[in-house]
């Protein structure tokens, strides 16, 4: 026996796919991420940020290394959560939560040396800060070679070179330049 009921009248039903948090988080936080494919919520965005994927979707997820982080601090992508090392990666949305999470660590720049050539000396006189007078973009230190008090033999086209020791040697490396 077959019951018809006008209640139901025009209305159809589909079954609905749960949809999947997924959590993007970074160490440190505050660090920037995209993702791409339909399905993935994509676009730009900056951890931690929760997004809603259609479960099974294949989702891009990319971060971009080197970074600025908190405070202008430069970063390197290290790995994610399951070990890869690679800045870019494609995963199953999955139909529950998950999160994935990028390690960043701290990425040393070199600093800018600008060091102009010197004017010629006089013959006789010793090097001075008038000629070894290199600048940096950063605060550090200078070594010189030769070193200040140095009389040069007679010659021109002679080149003195500097290196440059940063004072911080987490996030930059020591520079060198020569005139």
């Amino acid at each position: 026996m077959l019951f018809r009921s006008s209640n139901f009248k025009g209305v159809s039903f589909a079954p609905t796919i749960p949809a999947g948090d997924v959590e993007v988080t970074s160490s440190p936080s505050g660090l920037s991420f995209t993702t791409m494919n339909s399905g993935c919520a994509p676009g730009s965005y900056t951890t931690p940020f929760t997004l809603t994927w259609t479960p099974g979707n294949n989702c891009v997820l990319s971060v971009p290394t080197p970074q600025s982080g908190p405070a202008g601090v430069p970063y390197a992508f290290a790995q994610w959560e399951d070990g890869s090392t690679t800045p870019t990666r494609t995963v199953t949305a999955p139909a529950t939560t998950a999160t994935y999470n990028a390690s960043f660590t701290p990425a040393q720049t070199t600093p800018t040396i600008t060091w102009n050539a010197p004017a010629p000396i006089t013959l006789g006189s010793a090097l001075s800060g008038v000629q070894l007078d290199a600048t940096a973009s950063v605060p550090g230190s200078f070594a010189y070679a030769p070193a200040v008090g140095t009389v040069l033999p007679v010659g021109s086209n002679q080149t003195l070179s500097v290196t440059f020791t940063p004072s911080d040697t987490v996030h930059y490396t020591t520079a060198t330049a020569t005139t």
